[in-house]
């Protein structure tokens, strides 16, 4: 016997709204060393490009520059992620800059050699933004039901002004796979991004305490950026600190804690734009 929706007479009965995102699986790794070279060519050739652009004396240090391309920290996540991944429908890349190894076509590489044939997507922002926007896309997809199974790869890849002496070049690469679709361990709810100023809140601090006031008791994971904003305030013991990376910080605290026994509220702020993200994971819901 199958079962119906009833309806009122005369009324179509309604679907039930399809669930939003879930997430499966957080893999994070920190890359401290750097051994791929950036420039991949012959010295001849690097000294006729220096030379030509009036930079000779740079020749060294040009050919001597390495880094993490988003490849193989991808494969190395892959490989820390403790089985295969499903067939997927999407795969979606959010990082701040692109790709040091921008010949190398990330997505489209990733497209053919994940499971599925997965269509690639990239997010691309300043700060932790992009990983906030890449989920609220995932949603929508799942929503809509174009997306049941996907992957998110989150970026730090933190060479990329590259001059010599930099102190960018001190800070590790890192990068998170998180394993996403309409079912899993844990649903992704309340995706903010709030620009601050305006008819909204004007400060990071008065933005998450409207966050807190609907969740009084939940645990928070703060990125440095938020953590930074709420020194002083009350807030500043409220939260817990996470790794002080771009990009991946508040997901490298939840790959700590995953799998998550209790709801965890993921924070950050994004200072060139003034905006506030944030989401709330909750352990086996589904909605």
């Amino acid at each position: 016997m199958s079962l119906q929706t009833l309806a009122p007479p005369g009324r179509a009965a309604v679907p039930p709204r399809p669930a939003g995102v879930h997430l499966s699986g957080v893999t994070h790794r920190v890359f401290t060393e750097r051994a791929k070279p950036v420039f991949g060519m012959r010295p001849e050739l690097a000294r006729l490009m220096v030379e030509t652009f009036g930079a000779a004396a740079d020749q060294e240090d040009f050919l001597a520059r390495t880094g993490n391309g988003f490849i193989e920290m991808t494969e190395a996540l892959l490989a820390d992620a403790g089985g295969p991944l499903p067939p997927l429908d999407a795969v979606v890349l959010a990082y701040h800059s692109p790709d040091l190894y921008h010949s190398e076509v990330a997505g489209c590489y990733l497209a053919g050699r994940l499971p599925g044939n997965p269509e690639p997507c990239s997010v691309a922002g300043p700060g932790p933004g992009p990983a906030f926007t890449a989920l609220r896309l995932l949603d929508g997809m799942c929503r809509l039901g174009e997306a049941t199974s996907a992957a998110l790869l989150v970026y730090d890849q933190n060479a990329v002004l590259w001059d010599s002496g930099h102190p960018a070049t001190h800070r590790p690469d890192a990068a998170v796979l998180l394993q996403a679709g309409a079912t899993g361990d844990v649903a992704v709810t309340e995706l903010e991004e709030v620009r601050l100023g305006g008819n909204g809140p004007h400060t990071a601090t008065l933005a998450l305490a409207d966050v807190l006031y609907r969740h009084p008791g939940v645990r928070v994971l703060a990125g440095a950026g938020l953590a930074k904003r709420l020194a002083g305030t009350p807030y500043a013991g409220r939260v817990e600190a996470v790794p002080d990376l771009w990009c991946t910080g508040v997901w490298a605290g939840l790959a700590r804690l995953w799998p998550l026994a209790e709801p965890v509220l993921l924070a950050d702020f994004e200072p060139a734009g003034g905006t506030f993200c944030s989401c709330l994971l909750v352990p086996g819901r589904e909605h």
